[in-house]
């Protein structure tokens, strides 16, 4: 009986530490996706802010387009 709760106990163990590299490999890809979701909204910001500015100085939506297009 007691040879049996010692195999038990090195599978839990086992299965442990299986769980809690899995769960670091899940909070560096959480990490990866939020960086790159916000390097997003970063851009998008920036994007939005200069066609702002492009409207205010009286470019037109057309010449906006050729221009970031080049």
């Amino acid at each position: 009986m007691r040879g049996s709760n010692l195999t038990h106990s090195n599978n839990n163990a086992g299965a442990e530490a299986g769980r809690s590299t899995g769960t670091e490999h899940k909070l560096a890809d959480l990490l990866k996706c939020k960086a790159v979701s916000d390097a997003i909204i970063n851009v998008s910001h920036l994007r939005v802010n200069n066609t702002k500015e492009n409207f205010r100085e009286g470019k037109t939506a057309n010449a906006i387009h050729e221009w970031e297009n080049k």
